[in-house]
């Protein structure tokens, strides 16, 4: 199948993407209609194209954003538009990527093809430099957990209250606490994150878009799953901080699995995380096929 429509509040369509060696694009929240989407937060929850590569990404987005066929067809053949990478590329861009304590935790196999990335995106004439958060990424993990805990309950909590529902426990277990959040504590969340939405934007000012891996581990085998953890560590602050991402795939790691490249933009900037993408797969290649 060459495309699919995935929901992310937390990295929903970045992570399969990332262990798949797919490209998946979180889009800004608000930027394309939920209308029929299973809700988990009326905050947070997006759409988004889960796709083969940057371009079939790009017109995807395209078309789930209501352009008409003209449109489309302009969008496919003009330099500039979403489905096509300009011919500057990334040049002249300028980059955020992981400061090195932001490292720590990251698998060897994934900073290796990281690293290897990011040369690639210098040598096509982008300018990387450390970005340092003015937030910890661990606080807004922790704040968009709170805020979809809230928010999921109360679409739920008839499930989740009765023992013999259909449910499945990990969901049950993560769910649950949303009945002891207070309004409280659930407005103070939703003010705060609007200060850190304020605050990251100032950060990034001279940034086109920051670049980091997906996730933190090559894809894990079922057995190994740990559902009390969470592999949401770069995925979750970007729900967060109501900007978009696109996950492609940035090679295989050595025993043959792929890694993925987050690439950031401020939110409604699509096109920007599309047009480093499309420059960065266009010069990597295809990675081949994962040993499953």
């Amino acid at each position: 199948m060459p495309c699919a429509v995935g929901s992310d509040t937390g990295g929903s369509i970045r992570t399969p993407s990332a262990w798949n060696g797919t490209v998946g694009l979180k889009t800004t929240e608000g930027t394309l209609p939920i209308d029929g989407l299973i809700p988990c937060s009326v905050s947070i929850d997006t759409v988004g194209p889960m796709t083969r590569s940057v371009a079939d990404a790009a017109f995807m987005y395209d078309v789930m954003a209501g352009h008409e066929a003209g449109s489309l067809e302009r969008h496919l053949t003009e330099d500039g538009f979403l489905a096509l990478p300009r011919t500057d590329g990334v040049r002249g861009l300028r980059l955020g990527a992981l400061q090195d304590e932001d490292r720590d935790g990251v698998e060897n196999a994934i900073l290796a093809l990281y690293d290897a990335a990011l040369e690639r995106l210098r040598e096509l004439g982008a300018e990387i430099v450390p970005f340092r958060p003015p937030v910890p990424w661990q606080q807004m993990v922790e704040g968009t957990g709170l805020i979809f805990t809230a928010e999921g309950y109360v679409h739920y909590a008839h499930l989740m209250e009765d023992p013999k529902a259909p449910v499945d426990e990990d969901v049950r277990r993560r769910l649950l606490p949303g009945r002891d959040i207070s309004a409280r504590d659930y407005i103070a969340a939703l003010l705060t994150r609007q200060e850190h939405i304020a605050a990251f934007l100032d950060s990034m000012r001279g940034l086109a878009a920051l670049v980091t891996p997906t996730l933190a581990t090559v894809p894990i085998p079922l057995t190994e799953v740990d559902q009390t953890a969470y592999a949401a560590r770069f995925t979750r602050p970007f729900n967060y901080l109501a900007m978009c991402a696109l996950s492609l795939p940035m090679g295989l790691a050595g025993d043959g699995f792929p890694g993925g490249l987050q690439i950031v933009a401020r939110g409604r900037n699509e096109a920007m995380a599309l047009r480093i993408g499309a420059a960065f797969e266009q010069a990597l290649g295809p990675i081949g096929h994962p040993p499953v």
